[in-house]
This record gives C-alpha cells, structure tokens and sequence, in this order.
C-alpha cells in the first residue's frame, strides 16, 4: 500500500522482524475473542430483566410448575442464576440458604461469560514488551550493519531504525484495542451482576409472598 512519499505500510511490517508476526497473529486472536464475547454477552441483561419478570408472574399465581419455572427463566445467565433461586423460594427455603445459592450461581455465570477474556487480558499486556522487543533487535541489526561496512550518519540508520519502530507502534496498536475492549467487557460483566443480583432478590421476595399468601 503505496501513501504519500513513497510510504509503504505494509512493506515497513513485512520488513519490521521476526516479532512483527507475533503480533499479527495476536491482533487476528484478539479480534476473534472480541466477536465471540459481544456475541455471548448481547442483550443478557434484557434477557435477566425479562426472565425475572416472567418468574416474578409464575410464583405470584402460587402454583407454578417445575415446566412452568423452566419455561419462565430461558437459558443462559437467567436460568443459571434465577431458576434455582425460584425454585428454592418456591419450596420454601430459608434467606440464608437462598443467598447462597445466589452467591454461587452468579460466580458460575459470570465465570461462563468470562470465558477466552484472559487471552485478551495477556495479548494487551504482552504486545508492548513484544513490539519493544523487536524494536530493540531491529536497531541492534542497523549499529551492526554500520560496524560492518563502515559506514555512519543519518543517511544510513534511518531506514533500518524506521522498519524497527514498526515493531513498538504495532505492539502499542495491538494493546490498546486489546485492553480497551477487556476493560468494557469487564464493565459489562459488572453490571450483568448487578442485574441478576437484582432480579434474584425481587424472585425472592416474589416467592416469599407466594408463601405467605398460601
């Protein structure tokens, strides 16, 4: 890709080093866990929202069925964290015991929607040091190519110096769209919590009237 002044972008990469591939193919590897992890995350916090209110209806009517239960909380997070909590206000059980399973479901959602986040998290950490890494060979080889023929001035380093910040610019491009995105999934996963911590108190307290009302 040919710009103004003869700039070749994609021919300063090719010739960046060894290091630039590395952060090719972690850049391809970030973007695949950014396209898996908006698809796994839309619209969950809607899908809570609306399965606690189809829960809330099911036990105010104070017979509802395991079907019913089932049929009400969906899948995903909703059924993970909700279901068990109606069900276990709906037999009756105690605000300890149903505080615990709130406690575990939300750790066993979130952990599910957390999935493939550490590979994101290690490739916006790490891509920096790499792209430094290859920066730094890079201007070892062009002091190396002056000792061998002789040769010094600005004329001569500043191709090779050129090609080898490709290497940090890249890491740093890598790294901060990888850490940009980890930390709006984290966000997400935040309120996500929030959101289901909210609903299992309102099933709860919906299945607490169901019995008082039996």
């Amino acid at each position: 890709m040919e710009t103004q002044g003869g700039f070749d972008l994609f021919g300063l990469i090719v010739a960046g080093g060894i290091t630039t591939w590395p952060l090719l193919v972690g850049s391809v590897l970030a973007l695949a866990i950014v396209i898996d992890r908006l698809l796994a995350l839309r619209g969950t916090e809607r899908a809570v929202t609306l399965a606690g209110g189809a829960l809330r209806d099911a036990l105010g009517r104070g017979s509802a069925s395991e079907a019913e239960l089932a049929r009400a909380a969906g899948g995903g997070a909703a059924a993970t964290v909700l279901l068990p909590v109606a069900r276990a206000t709906a037999r009756g059980a105690a605000p300890d015991e149903v505080a615990r399973i709130v406690d575990a479901r939300v750790f066993e959602a979130l952990e599910a929607l957390r999935q493939r986040l550490w590979g994101l998290a290690t490739i916006g950490s790490s891509a920096p040091f790499v792209g430094l890494f290859g920066t730094v060979v890079g201007i070892m080889k062009s002091f190396h190519f002056i000792g061998e023929t002789g040769t010094g001035g600005f004329a001569v380093v500043a191709a090779g110096i050129s090609e080898a910040l490709v290497a940090t610019a890249l890491g740093l491009g890598v790294a901060v769209v990888a850490v940009a995105f980890y930390n709006y999934f984290e966000a997400r996963l935040e309120r996500i919590e929030a959101v289901l911590r909210i609903q299992a108190g309102h099933v709860s307290e919906a299945g607490d009237r169901s019995a008082l009302a039996a």
